[in-house]
């Protein structure tokens, strides 16, 4: 619906919003954080499935991925908000696989850079 936002509440993280415009603002593609809500009227519930599988279709397009196999000490910085990402599958023959993440507020980043840019005299 275009001049009004629209969130659609398919999981208890909204599968995607759309902006003022129409566009969309953004996309929630995880299995794994599906919700048993699911808005969507009886007569819908099948046209949903086949969009999901054509959107995961296009998503795993050899031309739409791009893939990396990480070494020891591989580092990987994204804004988790603007990438789709994932991993394939892994198999533990020997070693041990360790992974770290974290996360940080933007709020407080930009607030931390406006201090240390006044602080400091820089534009």
């Amino acid at each position: 619906m275009k001049g009004k936002p629209v969130t659609v509440g398919i999981f208890f993280i909204s599968f995607y919003s759309l902006n003022r415009d129409g566009s969309i603002n953004h996309i929630v593609f995880n299995q794994s954080t599906r919700d048993s809500v699911f808005n969507v009227p009886l007569e819908d519930v099948k046209d949903w499935y086949d969009a999901m599988m054509t959107l995961g279709q296009l998503l795993y397009h050899p031309d739409n991925v791009i893939a990396y196999k990480m070494a020891g000490g591989d580092a990987l910085v994204f804004d988790n908000s603007r990438v789709m990402h994932g991993r394939k599958a892994y198999h533990m023959n020997k070693g041990k696989r360790e992974l770290e993440g974290c996360s940080w507020d933007w709020d407080m980043v930009r607030s931390c850079r406006r201090v240390l840019q006044e602080r400091l005299d820089i534009e």
